[in-house]
């Protein structure tokens, strides 16, 4: 038997029926007198009938049968003719409703006159169950729709099992005697009550048709919501094609990595924490940072390692802190490295185009056309530069190393960028910010004349000075003289010069070199070089030394 949860109503109602039957009353059921090996069916029926005939001839009994069970017979086949699908998964509750009339073909014909006054009863009955069925396919997922049919179906094994009662309860004789005996008004009880039944479903459809309408809107809601996913997803998908093929038309990023590289080395070196401190509180830099200086050109000097560099990143990572939706970029030219104006818009470029699709995760028309144009020249860089400057909400540029560049070749391409920046700048001052650091060298000067110029050497000179005065290992010991203090500091200052990687590197010589601080004043005077150049012929000394020591070996 299929599993309780995937029956139909009909087929639960015939068994839940069963179950609820008294055992008195069940020894005595129309079941327990029905042969299943021998199942009754509306052609059995009609057999049975016809061997009546052949059997009994002219009798009246068995004229009145075929007057009357006959059309009878024809009702309860249109009438299980709607049953046909609902007992298709367990013949059972079928041989069950067939059964009443097959007892009282067998009887030979004594209740006849039952058949022909519960007609119009099973006539009625057709109809109602007409109605659940035609409810069953309309709603028969409907939970509520399930309990209402279930509950009306057991009226028909109800109406079946009072006919055979009765059946049972009256006898021939009695019949013949007076068949106005037999009462049918409990069949119409259970007829009235599968009505009523029917009646309550009538009620139901509209609020399961409710019910449907909303879940067809919620389904049609998540289907839009589904269709609305993937649209989202498969223009993502596109945008994100899209903007693959723009990083490859830069081609800036292999260059770019080196670039950040050295911008993230300078971040993590300490050295010149000092002076961007000092630099961020100046007035100069306050205006050129919050967009109220008279320019948006900002140039730094000084001289060689001064920390310059490490300035410039430091600064760059400090906007990139405190303005979130600010787009900065950066590139350090180098000497041992030429940049040719076109690898250096890309930089920039690339630099600016992730910020703005790290924001925006869609690219605008402008933009695409820019950047399907045949090449990615100059002229074409400068105008996807241009654009992106117009739509990102603020934009800093850091151009790192201009004395670099300052040899007749590479200043002709340096010239192209610096110039490009400028005219932008000018033209989109609430938008642009451009940053340049360099040492003070004459080409440099001429290109920047119009814009402010700030020498840093003594923010850099307090800077450094702070920087030896709180590196010095012992320097604060209490059982070290003061002036011994003094001159230790006012020796290594005056050395550095205001120069950060000179004060490095003695400091660092120190650090490795001296085990004590009682060693370091006579160190200071006959071990440590009085200069960089010194410093650098020291380091070869040594390296000679350690190459003649490693070919003897």
């Amino acid at each position: 038997m299929v599993g309780l949860s995937q029956q139909s109503p009909f087929i639960r109602a015939f068994y839940d029926y069963l179950q609820h039957i008294p055992a008195k009353k069940a020894q005595k059921s129309m079941l327990d007198r029905i042969d299943p090996n021998d199942c009754p069916t509306p052609e059995k029926i009609q057999e049975s009938i016809q061997q009546t005939e052949i059997k009994h001839g002219q009798k009246t009994s068995v004229k009145m049968m075929k007057r009357i069970l006959g059309p009878v017979v024809a009702v309860l086949k249109d009438y299980y003719g709607v049953l046909d699908t609902l007992c298709q998964a367990d013949p059972t509750p079928g041989i069950m409703l067939w059964g009443a009339l097959k007892v009282v073909i067998d009887g030979l014909g004594r209740f006849i006159d039952l058949f022909d006054k519960i007609k119009g009863e099973v006539l009625s009955m057709t109809t109602q169950l007409r109605r659940l069925t035609l409810y069953e396919d309309l709603y028969g997922s409907s939970a509520d729709m399930q309990e209402h049919l279930f509950n009306s179906y057991k009226n028909v094994f109800r109406f079946w099992c009072r006919v055979d009662k009765e059946c049972d309860r009256c006898s021939f004789n009695a019949l013949l005697r007076a068949s106005t005996s037999f009462s049918i008004k409990k069949l119409q009880g259970i007829v009235a009550d599968m009505q009523n039944d029917v009646d309550q479903l009538d009620k139901l459809v509209p609020i399961i048709e409710g019910q449907y309408a909303g879940q067809e809107r919620l389904e049609a809601r998540i289907e839009r919501g589904i269709s609305q996913i993937e649209r989202e997803e498969g223009s993502a998908w596109r945008k994100q094609l899209q903007s693959d093929r723009i990083r490859s038309w830069l081609g800036g990023q292999m260059i770019n990595e080196s670039n950040l590289r050295r911008q993230q080395n300078h971040v993590t070196f300490n050295v010149s924490r000092h002076t961007c401190e000092r630099l961020l509180k100046a007035t100069r830099f306050q205006e050129w940072f919050n967009g109220s200086a008279s320019s948006p050109v900002l140039w730094l000097f000084a001289g060689p390692g001064s920390g310059k560099s490490v300035l410039c990143s430091q600064v760059f990572e400090y906007i990139k802190i405190h303005q979130e939706k600010a787009a900065v970029a950066v590139h350090f030219y180098e000497f041992d490295s030429q940049r040719s104006a076109l690898s250096t818009a890309q930089i920039l470029a690339t630099q600016l185009y992730e910020k703005y699709w790290l924001h925006n995760h869609d690219i605008p028309e402008d933009l695409v056309d820019a950047s399907q144009k045949s090449d990615a020249s100059l002229i074409n860089l400068f105008e996807f530069i241009r654009l992106l400057v117009t739509k990102l909400p603020i934009v800093y540029l850091f151009i790192d190393g201009l004395d670099e560049e300052c040899q007749e070749n590479r200043w002709i391409e340096a010239v192209k960028l610096i110039e490009f920046l400028n005219q932008l700048a000018i033209t989109f001052p609430s938008n642009l910010r451009v940053w340049y650091s360099s040492q003070d060298r004459f080409l440099v000067r001429q290109k920047l004349k119009n814009f402010p110029a700030v020498d840093i050497k003594e923010h850099v000179r307090a800077a450094v000075d702070e920087y030896i005065s709180s590196t010095v290992q012992g320097i604060n010991n209490d059982e070290v003289d003061g002036d011994t203090q003094t001159w230790i500091l006012e020796e290594l200052k005056t050395r550095a010069d205001g120069n950060f990687l000179w004060a490095s590197l003695m400091l660092k010589t120190i650090e490795n070199e001296v085990s004590s601080f009682d060693e370091l004043e006579q160190f200071i005077k006959e071990g440590l070089p009085r200069d960089l150049d010194g410093y650098y012929t020291r380091i070869f000394a040594q390296y000679e030394t350690t190459r003649e020591r490693d070919l003897a070996w």
